[in-house]
């Protein structure tokens, strides 16, 4: 007799729901998407029939959450509003469903004890890295076998740490920010960074996600230094989405290089009083490296978590970087590796 399907409840309707949903129908898993919003929810269907997801049921029934084994929270409610979800979840799921939750602060300030978190990497079919919280207790094995059954690249993220993606991402955008305001123009740096293996650029796999993400993410910790990426959002240039991002996508087609972008980061760099120049392929490529190099060094992580975060969270070639330079306890293999 076969096996029943696990049941997974995802609520929400935004990007991550949709990844999630995916992922989870790939990985064998009966999957509903609860959208309390019912107009919400229609959409959702509507996308999931566009898409052929067949396989994953909608619904603004809360109801839906009863018969849930695994409930992943990864709505785009502001904080508060999700942290009071969470504190009336408890009482709308099975008490043995495993609970979490896709954004890393919302988890740690959540009233429910058993909560973990499951941070994705995005796009999603770019990217394979799960970071997993672990709940008050310390437990996080079943989000570990979640994770692994979705396709993810798990690592465990101890909870009185940072997420080890965010730190190298940072690093990541605050380099790219810099070799911007001084000359060097998103196609250029893409196109180099492909030259070295790169499966797409960091700017055209952020118009697939969407910009304003990594801009919501900054206005939330407070750093107002990217004035370039700030500035693309705040001129509607949130991506693929929209038609209009770091490059323009004529017709919902491919990446095409936008000129307007080339004015803007000038002006910014006029503004800033930063002098321009012109960048080699192999300047770009090697102040890159250089900068996330110094990023894993000050994590203090393994070279072996390290690298893992950097080929499945950021997309780096294998060996991109010689992570091995690093000394002392860095070089030994990284616990937390899964």
């Amino acid at each position: 007799m076969a096996e029943a399907m696990r049941r997974m409840v995802i609520i929400g309707s935004g990007a991550e729901a949709i990844a999630l949903a995916s992922l989870g129908a790939k990985g064998g898993y009966d999957v509903v998407v609860f959208e309390e919003d019912a107009a919400s929810a229609e959409r959702f269907a509507v996308f999931l029939r566009h898409v052929r997801g067949e396989a994953v049921q909608v619904t603004a029934e809360i109801g839906a959450l009863k018969s849930a084994e695994i409930v992943v929270e990864a709505t785009d409610l502001p904080r508060a509003a999700r942290i009071n979800f969470h504190r009336n979840l408890e009482a709308q799921v099975p008490g043995n469903a495993l609970i979490c939750c896709v954004d890393r602060e919302v988890t740690m300030e959540s009233p429910l004890g058993n909560c973990v978190g499951l941070h994705l990497a995005a796009p999603a079919h770019l990217r394979r890295l799960a970071e997993i919280t672990p709940d008050r207790q310390g437990n996080c094995e079943e989000a570990v076998v979640l994770a692994k059954e979705l396709g993810r690249k798990a690592i465990i993220c101890p909870r009185d740490s940072i997420l080890l993606s965010a730190s190298l991402e940072q690093a990541w955008w605050a380099s790219l920010e810099y070799l911007q305001m001084r000359g060097a123009v998103p196609h250029e740096i893409d196109e180099a960074l492909v030259a070295e293996g790169f499966a797409m650029g960091p700017h055209e796999a952020q118009d697939l996600v969407g910009t304003e993400v990594a801009y919501a993410d900054r206005r939330r910790r407070g750093d107002d230094s990217q004035l370039i990426a700030d500035r693309m959002v705040e001129e509607g240039r949130l991506g693929k989405k929209v038609g209009v991002g770091w490059y323009r996508y004529p017709g919902g087609g491919g990446a095409v290089i936008d000129p307007l972008v080339e004015d803007l980061i000038r002006e910014e760099a006029h503004f800033a009083r930063v002098e321009q120049r012109s960048f080699s392929e192999a300047e770009i490529v090697g102040f890159l490296q250089q900068a996330l190099f110094e990023a894993g060094r000050k994590t203090g992580a393994s070279s072996e978590l390290i690298e893992t975060v950097g080929i499945h969270g950021l997309g780096l070639p294998p060996g991109w970087i010689n992570w091995s330079n690093q000394s002392g306890s860095r070089n030994q293999p990284g616990k937390n590796s899964i």
